[in-house]
């Protein structure tokens, strides 16, 4: 089934499944599969990452393990375990140390995505993850990036594999809390990009993003496009602008991602349409050691979209409170402002404020003033003084409860 808007009404028609278990890739098998327990597909998950980077480990190249446990309100109590695989400095360069750049949203556990510094003689690199929380999520991927021809290209990735329930609430901005409808999805997920450099902070250029999920829906979710699975393939452009002093820490500078996918039946995709989102942060020194940090995101979608392709708003990282996917709808805006500041050692703390909305189209943000504000403080300790790496308990206040977040690396 699926729901469809027209002049302010919802008009509700059949929509069949296209797939059936014989057609799907081997791992959403595996996961979908009654025969094997969860906590022995966990188990697996496990050994097959740390025996896959064994085998990679080679002469010029250093294997860092890394893990931290952390808490959210979605997940429960997880852990997050890496191996970073990186290929020998060149000797052409200078590299003052790898940095995690978290230009895009993750879910707890998975590693953002890593960067070296900006200048020439960049090593290539491969991350490895593993995530594992109390209800049953489970995600294991790989992440690799390089930059080649003396730094004027870099190929990125990124795959993962993952079972991860959720919840969804349905779309719009007033829905209940009481709506919640738990699922389980299934997931195979691929991105891939081509980036030219421009400018010393300016990379742009081709992407390619695939997903192939299936889904046990409950009754709502049944009756929204999407909501038993399917394949989506988009074809887009993208570029970054990157003038920040520090990705863990920043505390200048400027930071601004923005995409545009196409999603065709043409080449491979179950429906046709369009995402378009735009993400920009900025960070303003306060002080001897205070930084004011800003991020303002909108994302905009058109066409046959799928409910998993819908922007949303709540999470770990933008509308903390809220827990992850708590708004869905064809278009979201959103404004978070951040003030850090230590206080002790190597302990510091944060206030946030932030403000956002769901709406059927952009143009509507506009024309309304329905925005859901959030508020709230936390702590922070300092794992790694040298990269200015911190661990965060960061708590939440909405108008429908408060969120609990115990992370690494700061929100954004």
């Amino acid at each position: 089934m699926e729901i469809r808007r027209e002049k302010g009404k919802v008009k509700t028609c059949r929509m069949e499944s296209k797939t059936d278990s014989a057609t799907l890739p081997v791992g959403c098998r595996l996961l979908k599969s009654g025969n094997c327990s969860r906590y022995r597909f966990l188990s697996c998950l496990v050994w097959v990452g740390f025996f896959a980077t064994g085998m990679l480990s080679a002469d010029g190249w250093s294997l860092i393990p890394a893990g931290a446990p952390f808490y959210t309100p979605d997940t429960g109590i997880g852990v997050g375990v890496y191996a970073i695989l990186c290929s020998a400095i060149p000797q052409s360069g200078k590299e003052d140390g790898e940095e995690a750049d978290p230009n895009n949203p993750v879910q707890p556990g998975k590693p953002a995505q890593l960067k070296g510094n900006q200048g020439q003689g960049k090593p290539a690199e491969v991350v490895f993850f593993f995530s594992g929380t109390q209800n049953l999520q489970a995600s294991l991927g790989v992440q690799p990036e390089w930059y080649v021809l003396n730094d004027q290209y870099r190929i990125a990735g990124y795959m993962e594999l993952s079972h991860y329930p959720a919840s969804f609430w349905g779309l719009g901005s007033n829905t209940g809390m009481e709506q919640e409808e738990t699922y389980k999805p299934s997931t195979l997920l691929g991105k891939g990009s081509v980036y030219r450099r421009f400018s010393p902070h300016l990379y742009a250029g081709p992407r390619l993003s695939y997903r192939y999920s299936e889904i046990e829906p409950g009754p709502l979710l049944s009756s929204i496009r999407g909501g038993e699975g399917g394949s989506a393939l988009g074809i887009g452009l993208g570029g970054v602008w990157d003038s920040r002093n520090s990705s863990f820490y920043p505390t200048g500078g400027i930071l601004a991602e923005g995409s545009f996918e196409l999603y065709r039946r043409a080449w491979g995709s179950d429906w046709d349409y369009s995402v378009f989102q735009l993400d920009i942060r900025g960070y303003i020194p306060i002080g001897k050691k205070g930084v004011f940090a800003l991020q303002g995101k909108v994302q905009t979608a058109y066409g046959e979209v799928p409910f998993q392709s819908y922007p949303a708003l709540g999470g770990s990282t933008l509308m903390r409170g809220y827990p992850m996917g708590r708004f869905q709808d064809m278009s979201s805006l959103a404004l978070q402002g951040e003030y850090r500041f230590p206080f002790s050692g190597r302990f510091g703390g944060v206030l946030f404020l932030g403000a956002g909305d769901v709406a059927p189209s952009l143009v509507e943000h506009f024309a309304r003033i329905n925005s859901r504000i959030v508020g709230g403080g936390g702590l922070r300790f300092l794992l790694d003084p040298q990269r200015r790496i911190n661990a965060r308990l960061d708590v939440g206040f909405t108008a429908e409860g408060m969120g609990v977040y115990l992370l690494v690396k700061e929100a954004f």
